[in-house]
């Protein structure tokens, strides 16, 4: 029992000194821990800018991740969702500023990866990238990608 509470404890102070040092930001020369790239680990949803790449993950069958962005009107964007898990056909949405669809994609990077390839946007504001799945292959882990191109 004495054992079993000595591992419990170390376990909560690793566990909030992690969570310390992420909240926090840890700068040297070799080690580096922010709240973005801590976001961009295994989430599912959150914020995503021109150029950046995240790693998400839908954890059951019903669930979508959104990941929001400010664009600007004509800005020119590609978005690509790689499956990282068999179990995952990757869908995209693109919604505008106002909420309505945009544009979506399921299947055109193949291998049942999405591409929403040189899409230009029609306004300024906060566009949200919904990544979801296409039939009944719902959840597991991917690689989402947001470029903007010249």
């Amino acid at each position: 029992m004495r054992i079993q509470f000595k591992k419990n404890a170390i376990l909560v102070c690793a566990t909030a000194l992690l969570s310390l040092l992420v909240l926090i930001g840890i700068r040297s020369s070799n080690f580096s821990i922010t709240d973005a790239q801590a976001q961009s680990r295994n989430s599912c949803g959150g914020n995503i800018w021109y150029g950046q790449t995240v790693y998400g993950s839908i954890p059951y069958t019903g669930q979508d991740c959104f990941y929001r962005f400010t664009g600007r009107a004509n800005d020119v964007v590609t978005i690509r969702m790689t499956k990282n898990s068999y179990s995952l056909d990757p869908y995209l949405k693109l919604l505008a500023p106002n909420g309505k669809l945009e544009k979506y994609d399921n299947n055109s990077a193949g291998y049942k990866n999405s591409l929403i390839s040189y899409h230009r946007l029609d306004r300024n504001g906060t566009y949200t990238i919904v990544a979801s799945y296409y039939g009944n292959r719902g959840y597991g882990s991917f690689k989402l990608t947001l470029t903007k191109n010249r």
